[in-house]
């Protein structure tokens, strides 16, 4: 391929192998570092994932690719020149491995990926490159994603900041979106293997940095479940910061990019981003 193109600084990816936190299986992600990487400097680290079913997996497997034709990877290198490290990590729970690894995750969608893999690989990983800043890590990832939320309410000292778009709660969800990976909902129980919590029974965890947002005519996503979570920050006396936008639905348009951006800048490197950036689609 004709690289050419590329900034003279330009930070390839670097696909990574941990440890779960079983110390036994062996998981898989990658490292994606800033243009102009400095070794001998501190970056914050941001974990991006990418969805809450077990038919998707974070980490992109070819340059400029994805399952999403390469959105993906790009969204991920520009979070990275944002002046971040970022790291995506495939726990167990997710496809493309054996039954038993992708069953890990069965009976509670949010389990996909495992957060305990996550945070294990991101601690084994600063152990091997001492420029990732464990003092700021934030969460954040693709539509849907609700790991992002999850990890700042389960492990509340490890993860500082989070973004959450359109947040996919699987009791409202299309039936074969959740029901394939997490059972039957009868009379309002849910029927499933792997015991849970869900987040706003969490929400009095909260200490990090959260910013919630969500289209008000997203047809895929049900707002209730976002307007749950933000009553149940409100009755635990959380505070939560939050962007609703009237006409977009399932979707990711500029205005709420820059917002993130700005949200992650502010909150994990610690900077005050450009005012009003305009982030223009061409």
């Amino acid at each position: 391929a004709d690289i050419s193109g590329l900034p003279h600084s330009w930070q390839w990816p670097e696909p990574v192998k941990m440890k779960a936190a079983d110390g036994v299986t062996d998981i898989y992600g990658a490292i994606f570092r800033p243009s102009g990487f400095d070794p001998d400097k501190k970056y914050p680290v941001l974990e991006y994932t990418f969805y809450s079913n077990t038919d998707a997996i974070s980490t992109p497997k070819n340059a400029f690719t994805d399952v999403f034709g390469g959105g993906i990877f790009q969204e991920i290198m520009a979070y990275a020149e944002l002046g971040m490290i970022v790291v995506t990590i495939d726990g167990r729970g997710t496809i493309h491995r054996n039954k038993e690894f992708a069953e890990a995750s069965y009976g509670w969608a949010p389990a996909t990926g495992n957060i305990d893999d996550r945070v294990a690989s991101i601690k084994q990983l600063a152990e091997r490159y001492p420029f990732m800043d464990l003092e700021r890590v934030g969460i954040t990832g693709f539509r849907g994603a609700t790991q992002a939320l999850y990890a700042l309410l389960e492990y509340p000292d490890f993860y500082k900041v989070g973004v959450v778009m359109a947040f996919e709660d699987s009791r409202l969800k299309s039936a074969v979106l959740s029901e394939c990976f997490e059972g039957y909902s009868e009379q309002g129980k849910q029927i499933a293997i792997t015991p849970h919590q869900f987040a706003e029974q969490l929400a009095h965890k909260l200490e990090g940095k959260l910013l919630l947002i969500h289209g008000m005519v997203d047809m895929f996503a049900p707002q209730s479940g976002t307007l749950r979570l933000i009553n149940a920050f409100q009755q635990a006396n959380k505070d939560v910061d939050m962007l609703l936008m009237p006409q977009v639905d399932h979707d990711i348009p500029p205005h709420s990019l820059r917002r993130t951006w700005d949200y992650l800048v502010t909150h994990l490197r610690e900077e005050t981003p450009p005012k009003n950036f305009l982030l223009t689609l061409k």
